[in-house]
């Protein structure tokens, strides 16, 4: 669904939606951690909790495609697209290293 949305649409608009509506989630289950949302109705809180999990994830999933979209129209001359798969590459690395040297 993502992937088709950043086709239709601006792709820089719907990663921003996404990166806004992610941390947006982030926040509403930070409402429920703080205000116990568990302890007035169990059901009800886990209900709240799980809902806000899966728009989360439906947010964080248009990192993916749209993500690489973008990066794909940034790198449009000759010498890029012949050193396209490097960049990538690295541009995917990245999280890997910074996991590493943080541990």
């Amino acid at each position: 669904i993502s992937g088709k949305l950043g086709d239709t649409f601006n792709p820089t608009t719907v990663l921003a939606i996404g990166l806004f509506g992610s941390g947006t989630c982030l926040f509403l289950i930070n409402i429920s951690l703080w205000f116990d949302f568990l302890s007035f109705s169990l059901s009800l809180g886990n209900f709240f909790i799980i809902a806000v999990y899966f728009l989360f994830g439906f947010f964080q999933s248009t990192g993916g495609p749209v993500g690489t979209a973008v990066m794909g129209n940034w790198f449009c001359d000759k010498k890029s697209i012949e050193n396209r798969g490097l960049i990538f590459g690295l541009w995917t690395c990245h999280q890997y290293c910074g996991d590493v040297t943080a541990a």
